[in-house]
C-alpha cells in the first residue's frame, strides 16, 4: 500500500488594480467565485471558534488571529459589526473585534459563533472597476457568558461583503472579506458581464436579495471526510489526519480531484495505479454513492479485486495551513492534463521515503489555471466544486 503525504503550503498573492472592462468567462467561473465566498465566510466562522474555545492558550489565539486576518481579510481595519460587547461600538476594526473575544471570553469561559448561509448573491462590479464582489446573507448566532458573568445569546442577521481583485481583465479567485454589516435589503449593482456565449443562461438583471442566485450546484455532491463514515464530514483537519472524500453524481460521467496549494495543483484522482483513466477522469456511475481514497475492500470501485487505491495524510507546515480541493464532474472523459511525478523529496524524511511515501503527481497552479481555461471554462457537460480546506498543526 503506498500511502502519501501531501504537503501544504501557504503562499501569499500580491495583486495590482487597474481599470479596464472587466467580464467572465463562464457561468461556471461565477459559480466558483461564489462558491470561494461560501467557503471563506465558514472558515471565518472556524476562526471565531477557535477564538472563543478554551481549549487553546493565549498564545495561540494570537496566532490564530495573525493567521485568520491575513487569510481571509483584506487587512487588519475591516469594519466587523459588533455582537460580542452590549455597552461597545456598533462595529469594530477586525483586528480589534477578534481580539475582543480573546478578551471578553477568557478560560475557562467559551463562546460558540454558527453561521447560516442563507443566501449569496450574483457577482457585481464596484464603482471603480478595480475589483468584483459578492454579498453573502447569513444568519448569525452567539452563545456564551463573557467575564462580567453577561450572558451573550442572540442571532441576526449579516450581510459578508467578499471581493475578489482584478489584475489586467482577469478576476483573481482569492477571496476577501472587506466588510461584515447588519443585513440590508433591497440593494442593487450593476452584474458583471458573462461572455455573449453565455448570455442565455442567466438574467439580464437582478438585485442582491435574488435567491435564485444561491441554488445549489445539482450535478454533483461532494465533500471531505476525515474518516469513511459520513458523519465525519468536515473542512478542517489536523495534521496527519487521514484524508477522504464522499462524491455522488447526478449522471454516468468522469471525476477528476486536485489539491492546490497556491503553488502546486496535486493529481488525487484518478488513482495513480488507474493506468486507463490515469488523465481523463475516473468513471462514475449516476446515484451511486463513492468514498474515495480508501484502500479498504468495500472502497475498491476497479473492476480489478486486488486495485490498490492511492490513500493520503494531510501534513501542515503552520499552524494553519488553507488550501483548495477542486473537483470536477464530465459527462465526456476530460482533455489530458499533463502532470509529472515529484522527485523533490527533501520534505520528506528518510524513514518515511523508505516505508513507500511519495508526492503526488503535480502540475504548477498557473499550469493547471491554464488548463481549466482551456478545458473546464469553456466546454458543456462539465461541473466544478471549489471546497476550501483547513489543516491545524
Amino acid at each position: 500500500m503506498n500511502n502519501k503525504y501531501l504537503y501544504i503550503v501557504i503562499l501569499a498573492f500580491i495583486y495590482c488594480s487597474c481599470y479596464c472592462q472587466i467580464e467572465m468567462s463562464s457561468v461556471l467561473e461565477r459559480n466558483v467565485l461564489k462558491g470561494n465566498a461560501e467557503s471563506t465566510v465558514k472558515q471565518f466562522q472556524s476562526l471565531l471558534t477557535n477564538l472563543g474555545s478554551n481549549n487553546f492558550n493565549h498564545e495561540e489565539k494570537e496566532s490564530f488571529i495573525i493567521d485568520g486576518i491575513s487569510s481571509f481579510f483584506e487587512n487588519e481595519k475591516v469594519r466587523i459589526t459588533n455582537d460580542i460587547e452590549p455597552q461597545g461600538s456598533d462595529d469594530y476594526p477586525v483586528e480589534v473585534y477578534l481580539k475582543n473575544i480573546a478578551i471578553w471570553f477568557p478560560s475557562p469561559s467559551e463562546v460558540f459563533f454558527q453561521y447560516t448561509i442563507d443566501s449569496i448573491s450574483d457577482v457585481f462590479i464596484s464603482d471603480d472597476y478595480s475589483f468584483v464582489f459578492v454579498k453573502v446573507e447569513a444568519t448569525r448566532g452567539i452563545d456564551g457568558t463573557n467575564n462580567d458573568n453577561t450572558q451573550i445569546k442572540n442571532t441576526s442577521k449579516l450581510d459578508v461583503y467578499i471581493k475578489f481583485l482584478v489584475a489586467g481583465g482577469q478576476i483573481k479567485r482569492k477571496a476577501r472579506v472587506y466588510s461584515i454589516t447588519k443585513h440590508t435589503d433591497n440593494i442593487s449593482f450593476t452584474l458583471v458581464a458573462i461572455n455573449d456565449k453565455y448570455k442565455d443562461d442567466i438574467e439580464n438583471t437582478a438585485t442582491i436579495n435574488d435567491k435564485k442566485t444561491a441554488e445549489p450546484n445539482t450535478y454533483f455532491e461532494a465533500f471531505p471526510l476525515a474518516c469513511t463514515k459520513l458523519n465525519c464530514k468536515t473542512t478542517t483537519f489536523k495534521s496527519e489526519d487521514d484524508f477522504y472524500l464522499y462524491f455522488k453524481g447526478s449522471f454516468n460521467g468522469y471525476v477528476s480531484v486536485f489539491l492546490d496549494d497556491g503553488k502546486n495543483s496535486y493529481k488525487l484522482l484518478p488513482y495513480s495505479l488507474d493506468s486507463a483513466s490515469a488523465y481523463t477522469g475516473m468513471p462514475a456511475v449516476a446515484g451511486k454513492e463513492y468514498i474515495l481514497f480508501s484502500t479498504e475492500p468495500q472502497f475498491n470501485y476497479n473492476a480489478n479485486n486486488f486495485f490498490v487505491e492511492d490513500s493520503y495524510q494531510l501534513v501542515s507546515e503552520s499552524n494553519k495551513d488553507i488550501n483548495h480541493l477542486i473537483v470536477i464532474y464530465s459527462k465526456t472523459p476530460l482533455n489530458k492534463i499533463a502532470v509529472s511525478n515529484n522527485t523533490n523529496v527533501q520534505i520528506l524524511s528518510k524513514i518515511e521515503i523508505k516505508k513507500g511515501y511519495k508526492i503526488p503527481q503535480s502540475l504548477t497552479s498557473l499550469e493547471f489555471q491554464n488548463w481549466m481555461n482551456k478545458n473546464i471554462n469553456n466546454q458543456e457537460g462539465i461541473s466544478l466544486k471549489n471546497i476550501e480546506i483547513a489543516i491545524l498543526k
